[in-house]
């Protein structure tokens, strides 16, 4: 069986017509020789009827220029067109009629000298775009995961993982029991959860990596396809393992001054209460029992005992601190002198 070019002709222009990328043939008379109709068609709106034979700049005035919103890049596209000069690829921010705004990119270099035509490239590049703009705030953010999983929850994206010696892309593949033995069995009912529910969940969970216990504040979202079916689950994670540290470190230390204020504020009362005139043995060891923090304790039945109680008068009494107002008053009527 012979290979012909015309054999071949209908293979070439299907996998011309896959492609993402819009290309164009120039003519060494500026107009359009071919293009492929399905992407330039997503990208711009241009019908074939409408592009073969047509003059390359009446195409970009029809159908690029006008949607282009930055006019130094409409400048530099009408000198390329004039002096016929490669152009690197171009990013044009632009917004179509229905008010999209997209990230066009356009370059142009001769493709066959003998003949003068030049090949023009314009492809879609938003997606692009915003790829690198998450991955930029994602390297200048704090550790952060972000994962895909099917269906069978098999890991099929993965950035930042921080798995040790393992890579994002060798996650690709794996399940929760490849990737995260030891915590397989929380991590696949959280995630089933999702896939069964199609609500998000949040939950801090303990992985083990490198051999390390890590913490991470877990969200997973049900993950869907164009017509709203659920086909897996998204997730984010941050590892708080330090930050937990932090915060159980201060909740110590925070303990440990309210105790220290305690003891303070109770030293003062009973510097008060040793000074109070006419104050008995008796009513000063009450008053001291009541006044101790919890834990501090002295003998006797002044601290639990059956005569351990607050006295109606003994404490507060409009100022704070447990000031007692139940004092021995001096008796001071006059005493009868012998003679």
């Amino acid at each position: 069986m012979t290979d012909s070019h015309q054999d071949r002709a209908p293979f070439h222009r299907a996998v011309l017509n896959a492609l993402e990328d819009g290309l164009l043939v120039i003519g060494d008379d500026r107009k359009v020789r071919w293009y492929n109709p399905p992407a330039l068609a997503r990208t711009l709106g241009i019908r074939q009827t409408n592009a073969i034979g047509m003059e390359f700049g009446s195409l970009l005035d029809t159908y690029f220029l006008p949607i282009i919103e930055d006019e130094d890049s409409v400048q530099l596209l009408h000198r390329v067109l004039e002096n016929g000069a490669d152009l690197p690829p171009l990013l044009c921010r632009t917004r179509t009629h229905d008010g999209t705004r997209r990230w066009i990119s356009i370059s142009s270099k001769q493709a066959f000298a003998a003949t003068g035509q030049r090949l023009i490239k314009i492809r879609d590049a938003t997606a692009d775009l915003n790829a690198h703009h998450f991955r930029a705030a994602l390297e200048g953010s704090p550790p952060v995961v972000v994962f895909v999983q099917d269906e069978e929850l098999r890991y099929i994206w993965s950035y930042n993982q921080q798995l040790g010696g393992s890579t994002d892309a060798s996650i690709i593949g794996m399940r929760e029991e490849d990737a995260f033995p030891e915590d397989a069995e929380h991590l696949t009912a959280l995630k089933r959860r999702v896939l069964e529910t199609g609500k998000t969940v949040r939950a801090a969970v303990t992985f083990t990596i490198a051999g390390k216990r890590r913490v991470r504040d877990l969200t997973l979202k049900p993950f869907r396809d164009a017509d709203g079916t659920i086909v897996g689950v998204t997730g984010t994670a941050f590892d708080v393992t330090e930050q937990n540290r932090v915060e159980e470190a201060l909740r110590e230390k925070t303990h440990e001054l309210k105790k220290r204020m305690d003891e303070l504020r109770c030293l003062y009362t009973i510097a008060h209460l040793v000074e109070t005139p006419g104050m008995t043995l008796e009513k000063l060891l009450q008053a001291v029992a009541d006044t101790l923090p919890h834990g501090m304790a002295i003998p006797g039945q002044y601290r639990g005992g059956a005569d351990h109680r607050r006295r109606p008068g003994l404490l507060s009494g409009g100022r704070s601190g447990g000031f007692p107002l139940e004092t021995e008053e001096p008796d001071r009527r006059p005493r009868r002198t012998g003679r």
